[in-house]
């Protein structure tokens, strides 16, 4: 909760551009996306992500270093993080989420740019995000990892 009354906060300015309600539901998708990825909490991650069409893309390398993109259908992936091992309390106290940026396009279309801290690895993702029958979802993710020292 602290972290979603920080949020709002820290876009506060950009509420009186007139993309109030807009702004407020990407940025309730992803902050639904990171409650539900980082405790495994299937409702909250279905409310984030469009399950039926979205999906994650990954960089992966071969053997001998060729690189190819893999891609993971959210109604396969979301699942699977949901039943992932149960997080230690300190893991999910000291997570973290910060918002980058978001670019709302004709009131329909976003794009998202966040970086979340869930244990040893910290995550950096590129959102697109649809408002389907009046509520935003996450329809494409990409991302990369860094180590947190």
């Amino acid at each position: 909760m602290k972290r979603a009354i920080l949020l709002l906060l820290l876009f506060a300015p950009l509420l009186s551009l007139g993309q109030d309600e807009d702004f407020l539901g990407v940025n309730q998708a992803i902050n639904n996306y990171f409650e539900g990825y980082v405790n495994r909490d299937i409702d909250k991650l279905k409310a984030g992500f469009h399950i039926e069409a979205g999906a994650m893309k990954r960089v992966m390398y071969s053997d001998e270093g060729k690189q190819s993109i893999m891609i993971y259908p959210f109604d396969e992936l979301i699942p699977a993080w949901a039943k992932g091992k149960p997080r230690r309390q300190e893991v999910i106290a000291n997570s973290k989420l910060e918002v980058l940026s978001i670019d709302i396009t004709d009131k329909q279309i976003a794009s998202a740019k966040i970086k979340m801290i869930v244990g040893d690895k910290g995550y950096t993702d590129v959102l697109s995000l649809h408002k389907i029958n009046g509520v935003w979802k996450i329809t494409d993710k990409m991302f990369t990892t860094f180590d947190v020292d």
